[in-house]
């Protein structure tokens, strides 16, 4: 009875994933795409109660005093100017028409590729309304944030949860959503540090105090990592996608052939639908040509071991 116990195998746990230097650059990405996102929201609810930010709208409001808005000792009904509740509310909209537009554009051009699009326009929107002299250049640069912030919010995400392995893919997410959440702090405290300096240009310092460090990071970090596998996959670059999934995943990962034919799989059914979608497309057109290509599962079954021989 001593002996069968004894022979008996113990349960082991699976061993440890051990991961490459781009995955933890992966999760650079997503800490550095959360604290922008995250810094960039809230910022403007500090600014709409700074006299010196006030004064570049004081022109346009309805009020005879253009000094009511600055000079007010409450900030009740501060927001009473049409010029900037507009400006307040119109990164909402364009946030709104990129998200949406982003899942179709991510597709086609690749996930690494919008976000370094993203964090160089959002960058040049902070430098925009950093200098800003008047209301034109504030609008414009707060359209152009609210536009790649569209973008970032849903490339960041996805491109974060594609480049992570299976087992980790849940923790390096969640470094995005606690990094937004940082980031959003971190926009309270500095605008309160701003209000009670008093300094006449210190609006300025809100949108320069932290808005560039991440943004630059992304910019860096994104010249040097790959794009997706899947998203490569999905292009039909299967040899890009392989020197993608190499770096990503380590040499020693147990379930590292099965992920990549399971990506590789995945990314033949995609490729089909839109296959069937154009064709469907073309019959209605009355176009006789028609669209063909060699699935890519059948050519991955050794691209892995093949691309690390080279």
């Amino acid at each position: 009875m001593t002996s069968s116990k004894q022979d008996a195998p113990a349960h082991q746990p699976p061993p440890r994933e051990k991961l490459t230097l781009y995955c933890y650059l992966v999760a650079v990405i997503g800490c550095m795409g959360g604290l922008s996102f995250g810094y960039e929201g809230p910022v403007v609810s500090g600014l709409i109660v700074n006299p010196h930010f006030l004064h570049i709208f004081e022109d346009s409001t309805s009020n005879s005093n253009t000094q009511a808005l600055s000079s007010q000792t409450s900030s009740y009904c501060k927001l009473n100017s049409a010029p900037l509740q507009m400006y307040i509310s119109c990164s909402f909209i364009t946030a709104a028409v990129a998200t949406a537009a982003a899942a179709t554009w991510t597709d086609r051009f690749g996930r690494k590729n919008f976000i370094l699009a993203a964090a160089a326009l959002i960058l040049s929107a902070n430098i925009l309304q950093t200098a800003a002299t008047g209301k034109t250049m504030l609008f414009i640069g707060r359209l152009i944030m609210g536009l790649d912030q569209g973008f970032a919010t849903f490339t960041v995400p996805v491109y974060v949860a594609e480049m992570s392995p299976a087992s980790l893919r849940g923790r390096l997410g969640t470094v995005y959503s606690i990094a937004t959440t940082i980031g959003q702090l971190l926009a309270f405290a500095i605008n309160q540090a701003v209000y009670a300096g008093g300094a006449e240009h210190g609006w300025r310092i809100v949108f320069a105090a932290l808005a560039w460090c991440p943004l630059v990071i992304l910019i860096l970090l994104g010249a040097v990592l790959p794009d997706t596998p899947s998203s490569l996959l999905q292009r039909g670059r299967v040899l890009q996608a392989t020197q993608s999934f190499t770096k990503l995943r380590h040499s020693s990962s147990h379930n590292r052939d099965q992920e990549w034919m399971g990506m590789c799989s995945e990314a033949d059914k995609i490729i089909d639908t839109k296959q069937q979608q154009q064709r469907q497309q073309q019959q209605r057109n009355s176009s006789s040509n028609s669209f063909g290509a060699v699935p890519i599962a059948a050519n991955c079954a050794d691209v892995v071991s093949a691309a690390e021989r080279g």
